[in-house]
């Protein structure tokens, strides 16, 4: 009787031990599962609040902002720490003002639509000039600190740029931060390692009212190479805080020089522009190569299929600040020339992986131009060795225009040629 009491115990014994069993697994699959609902809803959540940054900045045609960036160098055997101020206001291509402080240099420069004063606040010195319908002149980077000038302007292009790019990154906790005063509260993302062409940690901070971004935080290892030792490693870091951002702002743009300011006929600048001058590339003149690119719904277009028509084609990338810089002013020539018979469409030399964000920043920002995607093959056709390049066949299939670069009033000009249709495009 013992023996069969013993045994109903066993029994029950093994039966609750696999129910626990069974009981545990269930805990730890509906652990994992929640585990995994909630890094898919903090990614959605990133995507979105980086989603929100980028049509943010594509839609800041007028945009106000100070900007101070503080960078530390350290090695074992240097150590040194500067500051720049940064400072925007710009209601247009041809009415704005940007001040750049550093200890290279400090600069204003200014256009109240119809003239463009560049001022060297050092120096005391400022030049004035007619201002271009493509927007600012900038002087050679050579020039002091006047390459600041040049950051400045196309720092809302790479704001955008910097929150394209999702790869790798997660959120963390949301942080607050003081300017003047008044509390910004802000989601914090760490952006993926190498997503942006570098080996850079950068963490961001995204104001959550209107979703730009107030503060940049990154750090990077850099090999110092020693002739006379071993290589050694230095480290960068480097913080940007915003403590001013105005999407849409109203502001006037008037230059007042100082008492004691002035005039000069430039500021280490030929007036004929001469330090920017390269040489033709050996295709002008030559007839278009023949290749083949991908549209966005998967067919293939020939450039042979646009023969007999006058074609306008950029290659560019969404990794290159200075092609996003251009796009604005291709978008007002494109509205004035395809409606005279010029075909405009772009080349992106994305990543295949990377080709829908060519699609989606042209979408932000409303050009509804053709883009084609090259896969390498295209490019080397036309002898491409950086961009933006900006290539006008006309209509015998001739290249008649080819620059690196922002070039818009010689590209006008070339336009013009084209034939009697196209004349007062020049200006």
């Amino acid at each position: 009787m013992k023996f069969s009491n013993r045994r109903r115990i066993n029994s029950l014994s093994k039966v609750r031990m696999a129910a626990l069993i069974v009981f545990s697994f269930t805990l730890a699959s509906s652990g994992t599962e929640a585990q995994e609902q909630a890094v898919d809803a903090n990614a959605e959540k990133m995507g979105f609040i980086l989603q929100q940054a980028a049509e943010a900045y594509a839609k800041a045609d007028r945009i106000q902002f100070q900007a101070i960036e503080q960078q530390s160098h350290n090695s074992p055997l240097s150590a040194d720490w500067q500051e720049i101020y940064l400072s925007l206001k710009r209601e247009s291509l041809t009415k704005f003002r940007i001040e750049v402080r550093s200890t290279w240099g400090s600069y204003l420069q200014v256009s109240d639509g119809t003239t463009e004063w560049i001022q060297s606040i050092n120096g005391d010195q400022y030049v004035e000039r007619p201002v271009s319908l493509d927007g600012p002149f900038f002087m050679p980077a050579a020039i002091g600190g006047s390459s600041f000038l040049r950051t400045a302007w196309t720092l809302p292009i790479w704001l955008e740029m910097l929150v394209t790019h999702r790869k790798g990154s997660h959120l963390l906790p949301d942080e607050e931060l003081q300017f003047s005063g008044e509390a910004i509260k802000c989601n914090v993302i760490k952006l993926g390692r190498g997503t942006h062409g570098d080996d850079i940690d950068r963490t961001i901070w995204v104001d959550k009212y209107d979703h730009t971004i107030r503060k940049i935080q990154t750090h990077q290892l850099q090999p110092v190479h020693n002739a006379y030792g071993p290589t050694t490693t230095q480290t960068e870091d480097v913080i940007i805080t915003f403590p001013i951002v105005t999407i849409q702002p109203q502001s006037p743009f008037r230059f007042e020089p100082g008492i004691t300011s002035k005039k000069v006929s430039h500021l280490g600048i030929p007036d004929d522009d001469s330090l920017l001058s390269r040489p033709k590339s050996v295709l002008i003149g030559q007839p278009s190569p023949t290749t083949v690119l991908g549209a966005a719904n998967g067919s293939t277009v020939s450039l042979d299929s646009y023969r007999g028509k006058p074609v306008l084609i950029e290659f560019w990338a969404t990794w290159c600040g200075p092609c996003i810089l251009a796009m604005p002013e291709l978008g007002e020539l494109y509205k004035a020339a395809t409606r005279r018979g010029l075909t405009v469409f772009t080349i992106d030399e994305n990543e295949e992986a990377e080709q829908q964000d060519a699609v989606e920043l042209l979408r932000r920002h409303g050009f509804t131009w053709q883009n084609l995607h090259d896969n390498g093959t295209t490019a080397k056709a036309f002898g491409e060795n950086g961009i933006p390049l900006t290539i006008l066949i006309d209509k015998n299939g001739k290249i008649v225009f080819y620059e690196v670069g922002i070039r818009m009033p010689e590209l006008r000009a070339a336009i013009a040629k084209l034939g009697t249709p196209f004349a007062d495009l020049a200006n």
